[in-house]
């Protein structure tokens, strides 16, 4: 939006514009922590649900435009219940959040190409490539998703190994 000009004077004008600055300001704070609600997964900070298909739409008409491919990513947590059931939700949160981590970490690694990582719910992940070579990219990061998740998470009762199922798209 606009910013609201504050031309410095000293009497009610100036401080009419020093006060809609300051709402000016607010309204854009609380516009900004509403759209990251909205559109951020609260537990791992990646794209919820809603935010990743608002990317998702971006990405497919920006495709569309240059020509070039797209790679989409579905990641599926294998008996991620047994995590809850056995040792409880707050356990299952952890091991979500390192997924969600190692995921995003494993994404920045890839390179030039653009990968934007959700979480569709649950135990699901989603990550979308952009890029021309989309294709390889997206096979050697799912490679390196698997390597990552071959490393134990600690958690406070034991530490336990995810297996995760992986759907590739173009």
């Amino acid at each position: 939006g606009v910013e609201p000009e504050v031309s410095g004077r000293r009497d009610e004008v100036g401080d009419l514009e020093v006060a809609f600055a300051r709402m000016h300001e607010s309204v854009s704070r609380q516009d900004r922590e509403i759209r990251r609600i909205a559109y951020q997964d609260t537990l791992t900070g990646l794209h919820n649900r809603a935010g990743f298909r608002d990317l998702l739409d971006l990405r497919v008409s920006a495709a569309s435009e240059s020509r070039t491919p797209l790679a989409l990513l579905f990641f599926d947590l294998d008996d991620f219940k047994k995590i809850n059931d056995t040792l409880g939700h707050d356990a299952g949160d952890l091991a979500l959040r390192t997924f969600g981590e190692r995921v995003r970490d494993a994404a920045a690694q890839a390179g030039r190409n653009r990968i934007d990582v959700g979480r569709f719910g649950g135990d699901e992940f989603v990550a979308l490539v952009s890029g021309s070579n989309a294709r390889d990219v997206a096979g050697r990061f799912a490679q390196n998703v698997l390597e990552r998740l071959a490393l134990p998470i600690d958690l406070p009762q034991r530490d336990i190994v995810l297996a995760v199922s992986i759907g590739i798209t173009l």
